[in-house]
């Protein structure tokens, strides 16, 4: 069962390099177009950023942050399951406490944060917005 909700978010230059780790490790099938919504400061191109949004299990979650550890500067979000289209929180079935205190010495590059968000209030703190691409 899919527990956590995570937001990985990563820098432009590291776009391809994400996109092929991440199907190797994680997804052959589609893997390769994980990182594919564009973000900057503006919400206009270009894209300095790109992020992706995934269902994981808790089992994952370790993997999942060395992943992300393998690029620079990579933002994390962790929370608990989303039930009735409403993000619940971290709840006692994941102790977010707990996890930040066992993984506090073995952090990477990435950095990790357990969110109390949606997405649109992920991206707003790091100051970012969605690109809108004009298909016209």
């Amino acid at each position: 069962m899919w527990s956590a909700r995570v937001i990985i978010v990563i820098r432009a230059v590291d776009r391809e390099a994400a996109n092929n780790a991440f199907a190797a490790r994680f997804d052959p099938l589609g893997g390769h177009r994980t990182f594919t919504n564009g973000l900057s400061q503006t919400g206009k191109e270009p894209a300095l950023y790109y992020w992706a949004n995934v269902a994981a299990r808790r089992e994952q979650l370790k993997e999942l942050e060395a992943f992300a550890d393998a690029f620079p500067r990579a933002e994390m979000f962790i929370w608990d399951e989303i039930r009735d289209g409403v993000i619940d929180h971290i709840n006692s079935r994941f102790d977010a406490e707990k996890y930040r205190n066992e993984n506090a010495q073995t952090r990477g590059a990435a950095r990790v944060r357990i969110a109390k968000r949606d997405p649109a209030e992920v991206l707003a703190t790091l100051g970012l917005k969605v690109v809108e691409v004009d298909d016209a």
